[in-house]
């Protein structure tokens, strides 16, 4: 299955498939209530009948499909555990887009180089189980402090090659960082991923960015965990939206605004429809920036 798999990525992204213009009428999401959805279905938040969009995706094939990923980085996954959050997320999609089984490998404050030689992760990426691996560098990359940037560029350079050679599609995820009131730290830490991604050609779901495109929305979205320095669950659902929609190759927008996930850093605090609705317009609005390039 993971050869057929990884045969269809390669042919969706090829083909260049033209997207389809999406209007705001398209995108929103009823709230006529104005309550909770209660499940996570498409009929709990109004979704619109073809939502999510395609454009060329993962999402255009047929259903029963399993796409098997590894999340690998820090306690910024950690929180929240992003692999079940993204999982729940592919549960809530249409049929014809792959059921996502997510998995991790992580520790806390690692960054690519301590991952890589300290915690197996060459081995585990070796195994070629995997079809997809997302990579998560530590916060210290916005700082620019050595041995970084160079260092990144060398371990996120090597688990590319790895990953590719084993079979498995490489994404860079450039998470947020630490609250501070002039925000710095987002554009920091997503911009030598950007870079890297366009000189080896890898996506890079830019999660931090969407985070940004929300406060530009509404200043007072708490998006933080209480000791502001990992995300909220509001926050890592932004995130996972950004991750599954540059997974999938297709937009956000219909996903479920209560998907399961790991509540043990904190309350996982009900997200009502009309938030989920701009949360995931602001994650449509930065996949399809970075899908433009």
């Amino acid at each position: 299955m993971r050869a057929s798999l990884s045969t269809l990525v390669a042919v969706l992204l090829l083909a260049g498939c033209p997207a389809t213009p999406i209007t705001d009428d398209d995108a929103a999401l009823s709230d006529a209530s104005g309550g909770e959805a209660d499940a996570g279905t498409f009929e709990d938040v109004g979704l619109v009948a073809d939502a999510p969009r395609t454009m060329g995706g993962l999402c255009d094939g047929a259903s029963g499909r399993t796409l098997d990923v590894l999340f690998v980085g820090n306690s910024q996954i950690d929180f929240w555990n992003m692999a079940r959050l993204v999982s729940s997320l592919s549960e809530s999609a249409p049929p014809g887009c792959p059921r996502i089984v997510g998995t991790r490998r992580t520790r806390g404050g690692a960054n690519l180089r301590d991952l890589w030689e300290s915690a197996g992760l060459d081995d585990e990426i070796a195994t070629g189980d995997h079809d997809v691996i997302v990579i998560t560098e530590s916060i210290d990359l916005a700082d620019m402090r050595p041995p970084f940037p160079a260092l990144f560029v060398d371990y996120g350079t090597r688990i590319v090659d790895a990953s590719r050679a084993a079979g498995s599609r490489p994404i860079f995820y450039a998470t947020g960082y630490i609250e501070r009131a002039d925000r710095f730290g987002f554009a920091e830490m997503a911009d030598p991923q950007i870079a890297l991604g366009e000189e080896l050609d890898v996506e890079v779901a830019t999660g931090g960015l969407a985070w940004l495109r929300a406060w530009g929305r509404d200043p007072s979205l708490d998006l933080y965990h209480s000791d502001r320095g990992h995300p909220g669950f509001v926050g890592s659902y932004l995130s996972a939206l950004v991750i599954w929609a540059t997974l999938m190759d297709a937009s956000p927008i219909g996903l479920t605004n209560s998907p399961a996930t790991d509540c043990t850093d904190g309350p996982c605090t009900p997200i009502s429809a009309s938030l989920a609705a701009e949360l995931q317009r602001d994650a449509d609005a930065e996949w399809r920036s970075r899908r433009a390039r």
